[in-house]
């Protein structure tokens, strides 16, 4: 008796549940390496020190996502994509420009929040891929924290004092 494995089997869209999955925290571990150079370059234009700190804290939290992930990647049998995105590039020259003319902490807050919004949208298609336990939880565990800083960035774009996370 011949068994199938799952992971081999095509899908609608001619590809493996190992190949989506694959894709899936490939595109994840882009997003978080654009997060890390994102937060860095905010973190360069922030006036308010205690907002370049919280910045220069967020780019550290996204490497060390994209290096667990990265890991769970490999672990998995797959190869870790080129992590930055042309996306990426431009929007940071944007985030710049933005801010010098003039220097705006609402639109470098603009930018980050955006950048949380299509990262934990990477985060929800990542978590409905075939994941292991350990895995899944570790990606549940960074989407929440994500989740929590456009949150903390939303409330202090507002004008609302709160505690970041």
């Amino acid at each position: 008796m011949t068994t199938t494995n799952p992971d081999t089997k095509r899908g609608k869209n001619g590809r493996s549940a190992y190949e989506e999955r694959i894709d899936a925290l490939n595109g994840l571990a882009e997003s978080c390496e654009d997060g890390s150079r994102t937060y860095e370059a905010a973190a360069e234009l922030a006036e308010d020190p205690k907002l370049r700190e919280l910045f220069q804290s967020y780019s550290a939290r996204r490497k060390m996502h994209r290096d667990e992930i990265c890991a769970d990647i490999v672990r998995l049998g797959g190869k870790p994509s080129r992590l930055e995105s042309i996306e990426s590039v431009l929007s940071r020259g944007w985030m710049t420009v933005r801010a010098i003319f003039p220097r705006s902490e609402h639109a470098i807050l603009a930018r980050c929040m955006r950048l949380e919004a299509s990262t934990w949208s990477r985060y929800a298609v990542a978590l409905r891929s075939d994941l292991d336990p350990v895995a899944h939880l570790r990606l549940d565990e960074q989407s929440r924290q994500s989740r929590q800083m456009h949150l903390f960035l939303d409330a202090r774009s507002s004008g609302h004092v709160v505690q970041p996370v």
